[in-house]
């Protein structure tokens, strides 16, 4: 490539019990048969928003796995070097209505980094693993996966030069439960405005009350208007419909899980990725990929081939 034609890549990394196949779902393109191309002058940036189950030794794997094989991959595939990518994680939770035990630090914030991908592995993984526990513990508002509102915190400038601004900003958003990013806490203790109105709190954000959740329109145009570069959007989710069944107390719960019950449905993820791909900005791109159980089996080649056609200029 000519030394004109540089780019930077950031990326973010939302990260939960899934994992990818080799195709998108929904089409979008990706072509890890083009590689090389990609050169960055700034470095590689990745935000990894930490699993949503705390105790899950499947999501702690992928909080190891997941990024590292990406990087790696990356890596071979393009003009980037390892000092050329820093890394940082965060957690879902997000405060709400409720005082959530999440500090140190507050909510959006780096857990710890950015530094090398060494972090995620050895006794500083540990620490950060014991880390992000901690900033789920409280009440039951807090233990809901915020995976889309903890990006806008997490990318609003308090993080201080995390990510650099002249970057691709590649959004990676890797859930074992839907998105549950609520607008309204208000309406979690008005038994009238949900139906049915016995509803476990787990399942609360598969059947929301009007106005509960923020619509997922928000994301698209918070990730345009904050980065003035380049947005790659990738969702490895399980967006199949929802079904439910009532548990022995009357409760409505989602009846239908797999992985052993560790990946649940995610059909707002599938509505979050048409918002991005129906919007007019020609620098956001995103496509949808399916997931598997086992962290160690992932084709990510596609995924990492569909980031560096989106960072050619």
């Amino acid at each position: 490539m000519s030394a004109t034609r540089q780019c930077t890549v950031a990326a973010v990394l939302l990260v939960s019990a899934c994992t990818t196949q080799d195709t998108p779902l929904d089409g979008g393109a990706a072509n890890a048969e083009n590689s090389g191309d990609l050169h960055t002058s700034r470095g590689l940036e990745v935000l990894v928003i930490a699993p949503y189950e705390h105790d899950s030794a499947t999501a702690r794997a992928y909080l190891s796995a997941t990024p590292a094989r990406l990087l790696s991959k990356l890596l071979e595939d393009t003009e980037l070097n390892p000092q050329d990518i820093r890394l940082g994680v965060v957690s879902t939770v997000v405060e709400g209505k409720s005082v959530c035990d999440s500090q140190p630090p507050p909510p959006g914030t780096l857990l710890t980094g950015p530094s090398g991908a060494a972090l995620l592995t050895g006794e500083a993984g540990s620490d950060l693993w014991a880390r992000h526990v901690q900033s789920g513990q409280g009440s039951p508002e807090c233990w809901n996966p915020h995976y889309l509102e903890v990006a806008t915190l997490a990318l609003d400038g308090r993080n201080g030069d995390f990510p650099r601004p002249d970057a691709l900003l590649v959004v990676l958003v890797l859930n074992s439960l839907d998105d549950c990013s609520i607008d309204d806490y208000s309406l979690w203790d008005q038994p009238a405005v949900w139906s049915p109105e016995k509803i476990r709190f787990t399942t609360k954000c598969y059947l929301p009350p009007q106005g509960f959740l923020f619509p997922v329109q928000r994301y698209p145009e918070f990730f345009v208007a904050r980065h003035p570069g380049r947005v790659f959007v990738a969702a490895i989710s399980w967006p199949t419909k929802p079904s439910f069944t009532t548990d022995p107390s009357g409760y409505t719960v989602i009846a239908n899980g797999k992985c052993s019950d560790q990946i649940w449905p995610a059909p707002r993820m599938a509505e979050f990725i048409d918002a991005v791909r129906a919007h007019q900005d020609p620098r956001l791109q995103g496509s949808l990929y399916d997931m598997g159980c086992d962290p160690s089996s992932a084709d990510i080649a596609s995924l990492a081939g569909a980031i560096i056609d989106h960072g050619r200029l």
